[in-house]
C-alpha cells in the first residue's frame, strides 16, 4: 500500500501527466518514475530508488534546489515540458503541502538563464479555418506569437492560394520555440510543394499520427511534425504542442480578447474581421493562463500586420543566404574590424565575438552593445521593407551616426555595458524581479539622459524622433533608489531603511533584542563568575546558555533547565525567553511584511510599462542603427540609391560573409547592372553565368541577393555604389539537397523549387538559380535549364541571376535580347587553374574539372587519366574549334587504351559523359534544341571530319553503361554528324 506521501506525489502527477514533474524533497527537486529514467538519460546524472514502505520501490533521479534553473533549462532545451512542485509550508509535523507553483514549456519560459539573450524566444499559435473543396486546403489561416519574455505580441490572417507559402515562410522567420496547434489536424492533405506543382487535389499515401500519437507524452520531446503529409509539414522543423480544439475558438477568443485589453470591441488593433488570427491569439492566452497566469500581465496590445510589407523570403533563401543560420554549423573566424570599432560590448551581457562567431550575415553586421539591440538586430534582417520611404528614413538615420564620429563615440560609452531592460521591464511587470534586476533597471534608465543628450547633435528625422521617444522616467528609477536595498550591501534586507514605519519598528526590535542576546553572554559571565558560560542558538531549541558540569553548582536559581548535554547542562532565563519570542515573532513579520510591501513596489513599478516599453523601443533601435553605421565605417559600405523602378545597378559588390572571413585578404569585387523592362530596350534582365566550380559563380549570386536585402532593411551595402529598384520577394534555388523523408531526389527537390518560384515571381522579383537542371542527363538537364531562362525571358520578366556549367545556353543570346552571357574569368598556369574571382563578359570555353578535382584530392592516377581522356596534358583538345574538338576528343578515346576498361560481364565501361559533352560541344548541332542541325549549322566547312572519324566516334561509344535516353541523344548527334559529312562531300563534288 502506498504511503501518504506517495499518494501525495501521484495525485500531483496525475494533474500533470503531460509533463516531468520536478517534486521538491527539502533541498532537492526530484522525478520519479518513468519521468526518472527520462531525466536521468537527458541531464546524464545518476538513476537511483527510493522505498514507500516494504513493497513500493520507485526509481528516483534528483537535482539541487540551488542548480535547478540549469537542469530545467536544459530538459526545456530538448523540447520537454517540465511542472515545478514546491513545498509551500514548512517541514514539521504532518505532510508537508506542496503544489505547482509554474509549467515550463520552450515558448513559456522567462527565467533568464533559460533564454538566449540575443534572440525572441517565440510562442506561436495557427488556427486554420474550414477547407476549400477544390483544393482540400484551409480557406483561411491565422497566426498569433507571443515573446513571453517580452510581451511582444501580434497576428496575421491570410487566405486563399498564397496561403501555404505564406504561411511556411513566416514560420520559418519566426523560428519559434513552441507552436501550438490544434488536435484535429490529423487529415491528409496537400503539401505546399504539391499546390506548387499543381496538385492540389491529390492525397498523399502517407499516413498521419493520430491525435493521441502526437500529443504531448513525457516519455520524448514535444512532437517534431508528421512525417512530411498535411498542414503539420508546413510547421518543419519546429516543435509543436496539440492543444483541443475548442481552444481555437474564434468567437470565445474575440471575448477573451476584449477582456484581456478592457476593450469592448478589437477594432482599435487592426484585427476586427479577421477571424483566424484573434482564433490563434485566443489560443495564445488560453495557453499562457495555464502555464504560467503571470505572463497575462504583460500582454497590453496587439499588433496586427501583414507579411505583403515586407519582403517575402522562404526558407530555404534564408538558409542559402545564411542570414541567420549557418548553412555549416562549424563557426568561422570572422574579421575584428567591427569588433574593434563597436567596443568592448560583450561580457556584460553575455554577447558572441570574436572567432567563434558564426558565418552569418547576422553575425557580420552585429556591432550592438545590448542584447535588446541584438535581437531587434535580428527582426530587422528578417523583415526587409517594401516601402521606400521608411526604408530611406532608416538610411538617413544610418548615414547621419556615420558621419558624425563623436556623435558614435557618445552614444557607444552610453550603451555599452547597458542591461537588458526589454526584459527586465517585463519582469517588472510580472511581479517576478528581484532586487539586483531593479537596480539594473535603474542604472539602466540613468544613462537616458546622457543619450538623449547626445542626440541633439542629431540631424535625420528618425533620430529626432528617436529622441523625443526616450524618456528617463525618473520616477521609476528614484522610486528604485528610495525603496530596494541595495543588493551588494548585504543587509539580508529587501527593502531600504525609512520607506515603511511599521517595518522600521519591528527592524529596530529585532536589532535591540539581537544586541541584548549578544551582550547576556558578557553579563552572565560578569554575575556567575563562570568564565567558560556560553550563549548560543539552535534551530530546535532555539537560544541558550551553555554550561559544563564542573561548574553546574554555580548556577543561579533563575536559570531553567533546557537541555541536558554529556559535557553540561543548557539554560535559559525569563528574560531571555523574551527576548528570544521578540526575535522569532518578529522576524516572521518581517519577512511577510517585507513580501507584502515588495509585491506593492513591484505593482507600483508595473504602472510605468508603456513609459518603459517606449524608452526601451527607443534605445534598441538606436543601438541598430548605431551599430549599422560602426560596420559601414569599419567595412567600407555605401549608402544604396533606392527606386521605384525595377533597375539593379551594382558597382564594386562584394559578399560581406565571405569578405569578413578573409581576416585581411582582398576580396575581388564585382558588378551587376540589371534594367528595367520597357525603359532600356537594350537592357539585361538576365545575367547568364558561365565558369568552373571554385571560381566564385556562388558567391557572385548571393552576394547580390544580400546586397539587395540590405538594402531593404535600411542598412548600407558592400559596395562601391548601389542603385536598388526595390524587390518583393527574393528567390534562390541553390546547392543540392534532397528530402529523403517525403521521398524526393535531389533532381525532383530542385524542379519542385523551380516549379515554385517560376509560379510566384513577379516582375519586381529578384531570382538567382544556381545550376538548374543537373541530377539528369545532359540533354534533358540543357532542355530544362533552357525552357526555364526562356520562360524568366518572355513571362516571368523578373531580374534573375543564372548561373549555368551548360555553355550551350550562351547562344541564348542571340534571340533573347534582355539575356546577357558573363564567366567567371580564369587563367592558366603550367597546367594548373588560376580562379580570378573575376565577372566578365563572354562565355566560358572550359569547366576546370580536373583541376578542380586536384584540388580536392582525387588520387593523381585519376586526374591524370580524365587528363588524358580529355586530352588537357597534350592541349590539343583546349585548341581545337568546337567542329574539331569534336573528333579529336573521339579519335583519343576510340584510340586510347583505357586501365578501367572491362568486360561486358561485370558491367563496367567508360563513361558516356566525356563523349556526349563532346558531341554537345560541337556547336549548335546538338540534337536537343536544333533538329535542323545541318542547314542551320555555324562550324566551318573545313572543320567538318571524314568519316573515318566518325566511325571513331562511334566506336568510342560506351555501349555496357549507356541507358536508352543517352544512346538516342548520341545516336541522334552522330547522325546530324554524319548528315553534315555528306552534304560537305556533295557540295565538293
Amino acid at each position: 500500500m502506498s504511503t501518504p506521501a506517495r499518494r501525495q506525489y501521484l495525485d500531483i502527477k496525475a494533474q500533470h501527466q503531460d509533463a516531468l514533474l520536478a517534486y521538491q524533497i527539502g533541498d532537492f527537486f526530484e522525478f520519479f518514475d518513468d519521468d526518472a529514467r527520462i531525466v536521468a538519460r537527458e541531464l546524464q546524472i545518476a538513476l537511483t530508488g527510493r522505498s514507500y514502505g516494504p513493497t513500493e520501490h520507485a526509481p528516483l533521479a534528483g537535482v539541487p534546489v540551488h542548480a535547478v534553473d540549469t537542469y530545467l533549462a536544459r530538459l526545456v532545451a530538448r523540447g520537454y515540458k517540465v511542472a515545478v512542485c514546491e513545498q509551500t509550508s514548512q517541514p514539521g509535523r504532518g505532510l508537508v503541502r506542496r503544489e505547482v507553483t509554474r509549467i515550463l514549456t520552450p515558448g513559456t519560459v522567462v527565467e533568464p538563464g533559460m533564454l538566449p539573450a540575443t534572440r525572441d524566444n517565440y510562442l506561436v499559435a495557427v488556427a486554420f479555418g474550414r477547407r476549400n473543396p477544390a483544393t482540400g486546403l484551409p480557406r483561411a489561416a491565422g497566426l498569433a506569437s507571443v515573446d513571453a519574455s517580452t510581451g511582444a505580441f501580434a497576428c496575421v490572417e491570410w487566405s486563399g492560394a498564397a496561403l501555404p507559402d505564406a504561411l511556411r515562410a513566416e514560420i520559418h522567420r519566426l523560428s519559434p520555440a513552441e507552436t501550438l496547434v490544434s488536435e484535429r489536424l490529423t487529415a491528409p492533405t496537400p503539401s505546399p510543394s504539391s499546390v506548387a506543382a499543381g496538385e492540389g487535389t491529390q492525397s498523399h499515401r502517407a499516413s498521419r499520427m493520430a491525435s493521441e500519437e502526437t500529443s504531448q507524452s513525457p516519455s520524448s520531446p514535444l512532437g517534431k511534425g508528421d512525417g512530411g503529409t498535411g498542414e503539420l509539414s508546413w510547421f518543419e522543423p519546429f516543435p509543436l504542442t496539440f492543444r483541443p480544439e475548442h481552444d481555437f475558438d474564434a468567437e470565445s477568443a474575440y471575448t477573451l480578447l476584449c477582456r484581456q485589453f478592457g476593450v469592448p470591441t478589437l477594432a482599435a488593433f487592426g484585427c476586427e474581421g479577421l477571424h483566424q488570427a484573434i482564433a490563434a491569439a485566443g489560443a495564445i492566452l488560453r495557453y499562457l493562463e495555464r502555464m504560467n497566469p503571470s505572463l497575462l500581465s504583460l500582454l497590453t496590445g496587439l499588433r496586427t500586420y501583414q507579411t505583403s510589407d515586407f519582403v517575402e523570403i522562404d526558407g530555404r533563401t534564408w538558409r542559402a543566404l545564411e542570414v541567420v543560420e549557418p548553412a555549416h554549423t562549424a563557426p568561422i573566424a570572422m574579421n575584428r574590424t567591427t569588433e574593434s570599432a563597436a567596443g568592448k560590448a560583450n561580457g556584460a551581457n553575455g554577447r558572441q565575438r570574436g572567432a567563434d562567431r558564426p558565418a552569418t550575415l547576422l553575425a557580420t553586421l552585429d556591432a550592438t552593445r545590448t542584447a535588446m539591440g541584438a535581437r531587434l538586430l535580428r527582426r530587422t534582417l528578417t523583415q526587409p521593407l517594401r516601402d521606400r520611404l521608411a526604408i530611406e528614413a532608416r538610411l538617413d538615420a544610418v548615414d547621419d551616426l556615420s558621419a558624425q564620429q563623436a556623435l558614435r563615440e557618445r552614444l557607444g560609452a552610453a550603451l555599452d555595458g547597458l542591461g537588458d531592460l526589454e526584459r527586465l521591464t517585463a519582469r517588472v511587470a510580472q511581479g517576478i524581479a528581484v532586487p539586483r534586476e531593479l537596480y539594473a533597471l535603474a542604472a539602466g534608465l540613468e544613462r537616458t539622459p546622457l543619450v538623449k543628450e547626445a542626440l541633439l547633435h542629431a540631424q535625420a528625422s528618425a533620430l529626432v524622433t528617436l529622441r523625443d521617444a526616450l524618456d528617463p522616467c525618473d520616477e521609476v528609477r528614484e522610486f528604485i533608489l528610495r525603496a530596494v536595498a541595495d543588493p551588494l550591501a548585504a543587509t539580508g534586507r529587501t527593502l531600504r531603511p525609512g520607506y515603511h514605519e511599521e517595518l522600521d519598528r519591528l527592524v529596530e526590535s529585532v536589532s535591540e533584542a539581537r544586541q541584548w542576546i549578544a551582550a547576556l553572554e558578557g553579563v552572565e559571565r560578569e554575575r556567575t563568575g563562570i568564565r567558560s558560560l556560553r550563549v548560543g542558538f539552535n534551530k530546535v531549541f532555539g537560544y541558550y546558555i551553555e554550561v559544563t558540569k564542573a561548574n553546574i553548582a554555580r548556577v543561579p536559581e533563575d536559570y531553567q533547565r533546557r537541555q541536558t548535554l554529556a559535557t553540561g547542562e543548557r539554560y535559559v532565563t525569563t528574560d531571555l525567553k523574551e527576548r528570544e519570542a521578540l526575535v522569532l515573532s518578529a522576524e516572521e513579520q518581517i519577512a511577510e511584511l517585507e513580501r507584502t510591501l515588495y509585491s506593492q513596489a513591484l505593482k507600483t513599478l508595473a504602472g510605468y510599462q508603456p513609459r518603459l516599453r517606449a524608452t526601451v523601443a527607443a534605445l534598441a533601435q538606436l543601438d541598430v542603427w548605431l551599430g549599422l553605421a560602426e560596420v559601414a565605417r569599419a567595412r567600407g559600405y555605401a549608402r544604396p540609391e533606392l527606386s521605384d523602378d525595377t533597375a539593379l545597378e551594382i558597382i564594386g559588390g562584394r559578399h560581406p560573409i565571405v569578405e569578413a572571413t578573409l581576416d585581411g585578404a582582398e576580396f575581388i569585387p564585382n558588378d551587376t547592372r540589371l534594367a528595367t523592362p520597357g525603359a532600356d530596350a537594350a537592357g539585361a534582365r538576365i545575367m547568364l553565368l558561365t565558369g568552373p566550380n571554385m571560381a566564385g559563380k556562388s558567391t557572385y549570386l548571393r552576394q547580390v541577393a544580400v546586397i539587395t536585402l540590405l538594402a531593404q532593411i535600411g542598412s548600407f551595402v558592400p559596395a562601391a555604389s548601389a542603385r536598388i529598384g526595390l524587390v518583393d520577394r527574393i528567390f534562390t534555388r541553390v546547392g543540392a539537397e534532397d528530402d529523403l523523408a517525403r521521398g524526393l531526389s535531389t533532381f525532383m527537390l530542385e524542379m519542385i523549387e523551380t516549379a515554385y518560384i517560376l509560379r510566384h515571381a513577379t516582375p519586381r522579383s529578384l531570382i538567382v538559380l544556381d545550376e538548374v537542371g543537373r541530377g539528369t542527363s545532359a540533354g534533358d538537364g540543357i532542355a530544362i535549364a533552357r525552357a526555364v531562362v526562356e520562360h524568366l525571358h518572355d513571362v516571368t520578366l523578373a531580374r534573375t541571376l543564372f548561373a549555368t556549367h551548360y555553355h550551350e545556353l550562351a547562344r541564348l543570346a542571340d534571340h533573347l535580347p534582355r539575356l546577357r552571357v558573363f564567366r567567371m574569368e580564369v587563367a592558366e598556369r603550367d597546367g594548373q587553374a588560376i580562379f580570378l574571382h573575376r565577372v566578365v563578359a563572354g562565355v566560358s570555353d572550359h569547366s576546370y574539372g580536373v583541376q578542380v578535382a586536384r584540388m580536392a584530392g582525387l588520387p593523381a592516377s585519376v586526374t591524370t587519366r580524365a587528363e588524358e581522356l580529355l586530352g588537357a596534358t597534350s592541349g590539343d583538345g583546349d585548341s581545337l574549334a568546337p567542329g574539331q574538338a569534336l573528333e579529336a576528343q573521339a579519335l583519343r578515346i576510340a584510340e586510347a587504351t583505357s586501365p578501367y576498361a572491362t568486360s561486358a560481364a561485370n558491367g563496367a565501361s567508360a563513361s558516356t559523359d566525356e563523349v556526349e559533352e563532346s558531341l554537345s560541344n560541337a556547336g549548335p548541332m546538338d540534337g536537343v534544341s536544333e533538329p535542323t542541325l545541318p542547314a542551320q549549322s555555324s562550324i566551318p566547312v573545313a572543320n567538318i571530319a571524314s568519316q573515318r572519324d566518325l566511325a571513331l566516334a562511334l566506336a568510342s561509344l560506351p555501349l555496357v553503361t549507356t541507358t536508352p535516353l543517352d544512346a538516342l541523344n548520341l545516336l541522334f548527334a552522330l547522325q546530324q554528324r554524319a548528315l553534315a559529312v555528306l552534304q560537305h562531300e556533295r557540295e565538293e563534288e
